[in-house]
C-alpha cells in the first residue's frame, strides 16, 4: 500500500493483488471518484449501456477463465444489466459486479438514482450481495507500523474525558443502531439532554468528574460530535 493510504488506494492495491486490473463499465457521476486518476496499469473497457457491460465481461471471464470485474451506475445500472446477469448466473460465469450509490448525505432525501435496496435488487441472480452503508469506526488510515502509536494517542485523549460523556457515547451507539439519521439524532438528544446538568451537579458536590457514576446516556457513531463537549478532569481533582 502507499504511504498516504486511502480507501481508494487500498481498493486498487487489493484489485492488483487479485489480478483484477481490467474493469468493464458504464460510468455515471457517482463512479467518478473511483475513475479519477485511473491507474496506468489498469484497463477500462467502456460500454454504451449496462447490458453490454455484462456481455463483454461474461465473454472475457469465459475466455481467460478468471473472474471479471464490472462497475455500473447506481440504481438503474444494475436494472439495465439484469437480463444478461441472469444469463451469466445460469452460465456459472465468475463476475464481480459493483454499483455506485448516491452520497451518504443525500441518500436520506431519496435522490434520483439513489438505490433504495441495493443488496436486494440483483437477487436472486447473484450468490452474494452487500452494501457498506457506513464507514463504521474507521476514521483514519495510517502508514504501515503507525497504527499502534495512533491508537495509544487516541486512547489517551479518550481517557482524559469525563466519564458521563464516554458513557453517553456508548449508550447512543447502542440505542441508535439501525435508525435513520433523523430518528438517530432525535434519540441522541433524548439520551443526552441531562448530561450537562449531571456534570454540573457532580462538580457542585465537590466530586471529580471521574467519580460521578455514569448515567447510562448517549448516539450514532456518525453523530457523536453533537454531544456536549466533555470537560477533562484537572490535576487538582485527580
Amino acid at each position: 500500500m502507499t504511504e498516504q493510504s486511502t480507501v481508494r488506494s487500498v481498493t486498487y492495491d487489493l484489485l492488483r493483488t487479485l489480478q483484477l486490473t481490467t474493469v468493464f463499465g458504464h460510468p455515471g457521476s457517482t463512479e467518478q471518484p473511483f475513475l479519477q486518476d485511473f491507474p496506468e496499469d489498469f484497463t477500462y473497457v467502456l460500454a454504451l449501456q449496462e447490458a453490454s457491460v455484462i456481455v463483454m465481461a461474461d465473454a472475457f471471464a469465459q475466455v481467460t477463465r478468471r473472474p471479471a470485474l464490472v462497475n455500473v451506475h447506481s440504481s438503474a445500472g444494475p436494472g439495465n444489466a439484469m437480463g444478461n446477469l441472469v444469463a451469466a448466473y445460469h452460465g456459472n460465469t465468475p463476475l464481480i459486479v459493483t454499483s455506485g450509490q448516491q452520497h451518504r448525505e443525500l441518500v436520506i432525501g431519496d435522490p434520483y438514482l439513489g438505490n433504495r435496496q441495493a443488496t436486494t435488487l440483483p437477487k436472486p441472480w447473484v450468490k452474494w450481495s452487500y452494501e457498506p452503508e457506513e464507514y463504521g469506526l474507521v476514521n483514519e488510515l495510517t502508514p504501515p507500523g503507525a497504527a499502534l502509536d495512533l491508537a495509544r494517542e487516541l486512547a489517551g485523549r479518550v481517557a482524559r474525558n469525563a466519564p458521563l460523556a464516554l458513557a453517553a457515547v456508548k449508550e447512543v451507539l447502542r440505542e441508535t443502531q439501525g435508525l435513520n439519521e433523523s430518528d438517530a439524532f432525535r434519540r441522541q438528544d433524548e439520551l443526552t439532554s441531562g448530561l450537562a446538568a449531571s456534570e454540573t451537579r457532580g462538580k457542585a458536590r465537590g466530586c471529580s468528574p471521574r467519580s460521578v457514576p455514569p448515567s447510562g446516556t448517549a448516539a450514532d457513531a456518525g453523530h457523536v460530535s453533537r454531544l456536549p463537549s466533555p470537560q477533562p478532569a484537572s490535576d487538582s481533582q485527580e
